[in-house]
């Protein structure tokens, strides 16, 4: 598991490193689009202000500055769509006659559609509350706008100077829905937030008192309003933060003093300003106007979706390739530990032989029982055969594992070559008197290698000879496309059923069954059954073991 996770480990952090290459030039590539849209929304705000102030100071005086206010607040509160934030100014001869910013305004007409004496009025909320204040108000405005079951009520008083009230008393209440459903009623109303403001330079004034102001803000109160979510509400509460740069921009409008504009750029924020003159039939006018906006923070909330699929394809990609090279890797564990296991066993199958040969090549030398000369050149030429069907074996092992085996496939007769391979062998029964039963259907026809299914036959007839004692019963047959080799003898343990396929596999570590007695006749004879792509096993019956495979015509 440790090798797993250093594999899993490296994968990982190479994919991780590619998304965050990948997923920056993405954001990058957005960001520029991102700048591109802006600019272009940025001049569409510009010249509907400019309309908006020819068509305001070409009908009326720059007397009803409320009317300017509210269209520059309207125009530069905060973009849902371009997550902006704005602040406009109209100027005549040096002087503000009106600005984008956070007012309570009065209509110029009553509930009932009749003209109110004065016309529309307006609150700068701005110039009387803190900031921490403006942010309190509208946190409370908005919470009982979102609320289904309330409406609001803003009432205030003060003094009237022009079209602009200088407030003494500012309350908001809510009113909530009656229980009975019949609505909402003035007696439930209930005071929420209220400030009162010192009475100064209001000498001269006339009092002012309504019950029915409206909110028109800079920031965009829906912008920060909650969403349902089933019976849940999740707000967005408004920060200093938001309030600090509006502030910031308004400073903006008041430090040009020609036409012109300006772009102003750092790694995560651009800001637009401009001053520009705007004629009109009353006179001349001067729209300052300053933008701001963060084109990453843009790119990075529109491409959310592609950063989720993305880095969920790259980890599945990184599960699938960390799988890969796991088994790669295991398997050349696999490899490595054959390939000392196979030198450890030529080394100990080379040993014995070369130690006989050695001493009796000795005897011969030193002319010892020179009686027994014939019998020790037989078990040297003996043990010298022995050694060169192990190399043999092992050249063609070697040739079946690295894919350098050809087979010639041809139609050949099943029946007829477990015969042959039977009736050679047919000394080899008499000498330990195996009875030996055969069940062979009609002719059954393959298309194989021969000398590859040849030798598939010998290693099972040879290893059912080798491991039945001495008068048992070898049962060879053929059913239903099923070829089994069956024999009387001690049954294989489950837990090495796997293993006695495997090359060099000891005798003794599976009640002595190797195939040939050197570990390689089963690895043969399953590298050939898999070239041919055919199944193949073996399990433990009631008289012993049965070794088979499947025909595949």
């Amino acid at each position: 598991m440790r090798a797993y996770r250093v594999i899993l480990k490296k994968v990982v952090l190479g994919f991780m490193a590619l998304y965050l290459v990948m997923m920056f030039v993405f954001t990058y590539s957005k960001q520029i689009d991102v700048q591109r849209e802006y600019e272009n929304h940025i001049f569409d705000i510009l010249n509907n202000l400019e309309g908006y102030v020819k068509d305001v100071y070409t009908k009326t005086s720059w007397s009803l500055s409320p009317v300017m206010n509210e269209i520059l607040t309207k125009k530069t509160k905060y973009s849902h769509k371009f997550n902006m934030y704005g602040a406009a100014a109209v100027f005549k001869e040096g002087e503000c006659i009106g600005k984008s910013g956070n007012y309570l305004v009065s209509s110029a007409v009553d509930w009932y559609l009749n003209p109110k004496e004065g016309g529309n009025k307006y609150i700068d909320l701005e110039a009387y509350l803190s900031e921490k204040q403006l942010i309190e108000l509208l946190g409370k405005i908005r919470e009982i706008i979102e609320d289904d079951n309330k409406i609001i009520w803003i009432r205030a008083g003060g003094y009237s100077r022009g079209q602009e009230v200088l407030p003494t008393t500012i309350e908001v209440l809510e009113i909530e829905r009656s229980k009975d459903g019949s609505g909402w009623k003035d007696e439930d109303a209930q005071v929420i937030v209220s400030y009162e403001f010192d009475k100064e330079n209001v000498e001269g004034l006339e009092s002012y008192y309504l019950d029915n102001w409206n909110i028109e803000s800079t920031i965009d109160l829906a912008r920060y309003s909650g969403k349902k979510r089933g019976q849940q509400m999740v707000q967005k509460k408004m920060t200093k933060a938001t309030f600090d740069k509006i502030k910031k921009l308004e400073a903006r409008l008041y430090q040009w003093e020609e036409e012109g504009y300006e772009w102003k750029k750092t790694w995560n924020e651009v800001t637009y300003s401009g001053y520009f003159p705007v004629e009109t039939e009353t006179g001349d006018y001067t729209l300052a106007l300053t933008l701001q906006y963060q084109p990453w923070s843009v790119a990075l909330k529109e491409l959310k979706i592609v950063y989720l699929f993305s880095g969920l394809a790259g980890s599945i990609m990184s599960l699938i390739l960390t799988g890969g090279l796991w088994k790669a890797e295991k398997k050349q564990l696999l490899l490595e530990k054959n390939r000392r296991v196979l030198i450890d066993a030529i080394g100990h199958e080379l040993k014995t032989p070369l130690g006989i040969i050695e001493a009796y090549s000795e005897g011969l030398r030193e002319k010892i029982a020179e009686d027994k000369k014939d019998h020790y050149l037989a078990v040297m030429i003996d043990e010298i055969q022995k050694m060169d069907q192990l190399i043999l074996e092992m050249l063609q092992l070697s040739k079946l594992e690295s894919n350098a085996y050809m087979m010639n496939l041809e139609q050949l007769s099943l029946n007829h070559l477990i015969k042959s391979s039977l009736k050679n062998k047919q000394k080899l029964f008499e000498d330990k008197q195996i009875q030996l039963k055969t069940n062979l259907e009609e002719e059954t026809e393959i298309v194989a290698d021969h000398s590859g299914m040849e030798k598939v036959m010998n290693n099972l007839l040879m290893n059912a000879i080798e491991h039945t004692p001495v008068g048992g019963t070898i049962e060879v047959r053929i059913k239903q496309g099923k070829v089994s080799v069956q024999n009387e003898g001690k049954g294989i343990p489950k837990e090495k059923m796997n293993q006695i396929w495997e090359s060099f596999y000891k005798v003794e570590e599976a009640n002595n069954r190797s195939g040939n007695g050197v570990g390689l006749g089963l690895a043969i004879t399953r590298q050939i059954l898999e070239k041919h792509h055919m199944t193949y096993g073996v399990k433990n019956t009631d008289q012993g073991v049965e070794f088979w495979f499947m025909i595949k015509k």
